[in-house]
């Protein structure tokens, strides 16, 4: 059997591709959201998929509830934390500082539980005021 060396067809395949303001804005969507697809809208409907994710053994600590367009730079994603029922507004670049589409909002699946659960997240709480949530953290500092 031949065996042929893919790594410059593959490394020419994955910088060939320009990124895009949306893609920036989905790889967060993507990362947060669950495997199965979109949150339910309904509370009732809610409690019931995360009752069979629990059974399951999937043990997702958190639901992606939806994100807005900050301004041209950041967009918020909101997720409400399952164990305590919380609503938070996740802040995530979405360009660098030269204006550059940025990617690294596709590690947030990463980076969002590990901060939440070790209970850091406060420290990057901003004094936001969003009637859509308790509380804004700002991750850009990730990006």
């Amino acid at each position: 059997m031949p065996v042929f060396d893919a790594r410059p067809h593959f490394l020419s395949t994955v910088d060939a591709p320009p990124l895009t303001l949306a893609d920036a804005v989905y790889l967060p969507l993507l990362s947060l959201g669950p495997a199965s697809g979109p949150a339910p809208v309904s509370d009732d409907v809610e409690e019931g998929a995360e009752a069979e994710a629990d059974e399951d053994g999937d043990g997702a600590e958190w639901r992606l509830l939806g994100f807005m367009v900050v301004d041209e730079r950041y967009a918020r994603y909101y997720v409400r934390w399952t164990e305590t029922g919380e609503v938070w507004g996740l802040d995530f670049c979405m360009r660098d500082e030269a204006g550059t589409v940025d990617s690294r909002g596709g590690t947030a699946d990463m980076i969002f539980p590990a901060l939440a659960s070790s209970h850091d997240l406060e420290r990057f709480q901003r004094p936001v005021s969003d009637i859509r949530c308790q509380a804004v953290y700002d991750l850009t500092a990730w990006c």
